[in-house]
């Protein structure tokens, strides 16, 4: 007969848990968080409450600390704890962070499919969604309570989703990095620095639209035309805006093409100055809108290529030939291709731009934000897992601001920013470039000055001892 030793099994890996969680405890505190609670000690439902007020305010983050090799999405146990702490999410409008740490996980690309915002995927999305709602481990209050929810607050909860997969010893490592450069030692690092007495000249990345376009057209919808029905047909940037019974276009009636015709009782159209109409009450949100799309066409006219990715229009041009390694426009390369050892083509490298609208003090400002996305030939662009690792290949963290004004300036080129409206085109705009923006602060210049900063904070403390 044999006797298992079960108890001291489940002493080892009680410890082993309980080391993990140590380290999970510090890993947190070196970037700056508070331990409030720990479940070891508190009794709470979760494993660790923290808070980081100089960064966060009031709110606070929800831990849980999975000993896992290889945690499962489809475990009941925490599909069960998600339902629960959704709800909690919910209750409490959103005041919390809820991370999850463990030594691995398995499926990692379904974990980032469904918390890393930049690679979510909507069906994997809601197989979660259904999977927590129907989990057999909450109970009929609970499951009642989750079916009163939608996919949307499900999604919502889900931004305010942490996931980090790390060992202990992969957890040392990052807190050794961090203990080198000062952060473990003080929360100095994590406050915003305050601004230092000093001229600063800014280079800015936006332009004044000082002549709007002319016109709004608004036209009657025909009875059976549908928002859905509109845009089936017709390019996400052009420049219409369906508004319940209404369509406004900023494109004369005569321009436009017959898939935005067709949705338009006939002669229901009626123009109005658009610097008026866009100040009334009511109109705000779609005369931004509209105007942004306005500009994104604009572009297209350019020969740019516009994609919309998160709710935001980006602008990029395609590399038609693949046997070309490199495309430029304006003077500077727009595209390049990235080839494998035989010559056949990899990915393609575009450089792109978001360009977005902004209104401050009664006035349309474009702002230019340089990004790079990526395709398979030069047209279809990357959407998957791939996304991050060839963005991580090719963003430069330490890229310094005059790369990032170069790139800016390129793409003002590009979309003729700051020039005068054309002549006899009313329906056009005219934008100016600002050209020099100063301020009587600066920020801190590097982390020399940063330290000595906290030196002098520090001193006038006085000691301790």
């Amino acid at each position: 007969m044999t006797v298992w030793n079960l108890r001291g099994q489940r002493e080892s890996a009680h410890r082993k848990g309980q080391n993990y969680k140590e380290q999970v405890i510090s890993y947190l505190k070196a970037q700056g968080w508070v331990l409030v609670e720990d479940s070891e000690f508190h009794g709470r439902t979760p494993d660790l409450v923290l808070s980081r007020p100089k960064v966060e305010g009031t709110r606070r983050a929800v831990v849980e600390v999975k000993a896992s090799d290889k945690l499962s999405l489809s475990d009941s146990s925490l599909l069960a704890e998600l339902g629960r702490y959704f709800l909690e999410y919910e209750s409490q409008g959103g005041r919390f962070d809820f991370m999850i740490f463990a030594p691995g996980l398995a499926n990692l690309s379904r974990w980032r499919s469904v918390f890393e915002p930049s690679q979510h995927d909507e069906e994997e999305i809601k197989r979660t969604w259904g999977d927590v709602r129907d989990c057999s481990e909450l109970n009929e209050d609970e499951q009642s309570r989750i079916s009163g929810y939608t996919i949307d607050d499900f999604t919502q909860f889900l931004v305010d989703c942490r996931v980090a997969q790390g060992d202990y010893v992969d957890l040392e490592h990052w807190i050794d990095d961090m203990a080198d450069d000062g952060r473990f030692e003080s929360e100095f690092y994590f406050e915003e620095p305050g601004p230092i007495e000093g001229q600063t000249s800014l280079v800015p990345n936006f332009y004044r639209i000082t002549q709007l376009p002319q016109n709004v057209y608004t036209g009657d919808l025909e009875k059976d035309a549908t928002h859905q029905n509109i845009r089936e047909v017709n390019p996400n940037y052009f420049p219409i805006w369906v508004e319940e019974d209404s369509l406004h276009s900023l494109i004369a009636p005569q321009d436009l093409p017959e898939e935005v015709t067709h949705f338009v009782k006939s002669g229901s159209w009626n123009p109005s100055r658009f610097d008026e109409w866009q100040k009334q009450s009511g109109n705000q949100r779609s005369s931004i809108g509209l105007m942004n799309k306005f500009v994104t066409h604009r572009a297209v006219n350019f020969g740019c290529t516009s994609t919309r990715h998160n709710g935001k229009y980006i602008l990029y041009f395609e590399h038609d030939d693949l046997n070309q390694e490199t495309i430029e426009k304006e003077g500077m390369q727009v595209s390049k291709v990235f080839s494998d050892e035989r010559g056949e083509t990899n990915f393609v490298r575009h450089r792109a731009v978001h360009q977005s609208l902004e209104r401050y003090d009664g006035e349309i400002w474009i702002f230019l934000i340089p990004e790079f996305v990526y395709s398979e030939d030069g047209e279809r662009l990357i959407t998957s897992n791939q996304v991050k690792s060839l963005h991580d290949a090719f963003t430069d963290p330490n890229a310094r601001n005059s790369k990032i004004r170069r790139y800016t300036r390129h793409w003002s080129d590009i979309l003729n920013l700051g020039a005068p409206r054309p002549h006899g085109e009313d329906q056009q705009i005219a934008t100016e470039a600002v050209t020099h923006l100063s301020l009587p602060v600066r920020p801190v210049q590097d982390s020399d000055e940063q330290g000595r900063i906290m030196d002098e904070e520090q001193a006038g403390l006085g000691d301790f001892i």
